[in-house]
C-alpha cells in the first residue's frame, strides 16, 4: 500500500511541474502518448458477490483504487498492465477484490481524451481476520472508459468508471479447497493521474 501512495506522489509531483512547464502550449499539444507510461488513482467502488451456499447476496461499496502502466503502440492505442481493487473491514474481517489485467487502451479520436480500455487476466478474493485466511484465484475480465484532461504536455487527470468480473471458483481455507464456485463483480469509479 505506501508503494501505491509514492508512486501517486510521484505522478503528482510530475504532473504540476509539467502543468508549470507546459502552462502556454497549445491544446493539441496536450494529447501526445509516447514511450512508457503510468497512471494511478483512488476512488469508490461497489462489490456484488455470489456462491454456491451464499444465497441472496447484496453489493458493498468501500475503498476502491487503480495502478496501471505499459507501453505505447501509437498515438491512440496503448498496451499495458492495470490492476483494478477494492478494501473492506465488516465486522472485523478484511475482504479485499482485485484483478490484475492485460489490457488495450484505446482512444478512438485524437480530437479528445476519451479512451476505452479492455483486458483479461487474474481475479482474485481475499477475506482475514487475525491468522485465518479464505482465498481464491481465477479468470478476470475488464472493461472500462474515461477522458483524460491534460495538466502538461505529458500528462493529465482522468475521471475513470472500470468493470471488472472475476470467475474465481473455489476457495482456500488455510491450505484446504472449499468448493464455493465464487463470483465477483466490481464497478469503480476514480480519479486518476497518469504520466505519459
Amino acid at each position: 500500500m505506501r508503494i501505491t501512495y509514492l508512486a501517486l506522489a510521484a505522478l503528482f509531483a510530475s504532473a504540476t511541474g509539467g502543468w508549470a512547464q507546459d502552462e502556454g502550449q497549445a491544446p493539441e499539444e496536450h494529447r501526445m502518448h509516447q514511450g512508457f507510461w503510468i497512471g494511478g488513482g483512488l476512488g469508490y467502488g461497489s462489490v456484488h458477490p455470489s456462491c454456491d451456499g451464499c444465497g441472496s447476496t447484496s453489493s458493498e461499496g468501500g475503498v476502491s483504487g487503480l495502478l496501471r502502466l505499459g507501453g505505447t503502440l501509437s498515438e491512440q492505442v496503448l498496451l499495458g498492465v492495470e490492476s483494478n481493487g477494492w478494501f473492506k473491514n465488516m465486522e472485523g474481517v478484511d475482504n479485499t477484490v482485485g484483478n490484475l489485467s492485460a489490457a488495450i487502451y484505446v482512444y478512438p479520436s485524437r480530437k479528445t481524451g476519451v479512451f476505452l480500455k479492455g483486458g483479461v487476466g487474474v481475479a482474485g478474493y481475499e477475506a482475514s481476520a487475525g491468522s485465518d485466511k479464505v482465498e481464491g484465484y481465477g479468470l478476470g475480465l475488464m472493461g472500462g472508459a474515461g477522458y483524460d484532461i491534460p495538466i502538461g504536455s505529458h500528462t493529465a487527470i482522468s475521471p475513470v468508471v472500470t468493470l471488472t468480473y472475476g470467475d474465481v471458483g473455489d476457495l482456500s481455507f488455510d491450505g484446504q479447497s472449499v468448493p464455493a464456485k465464487w463470483k465477483q463483480t466490481l464497478v469503480q469509479f476514480a480519479l486518476s493521474i497518469s504520466a505519459y
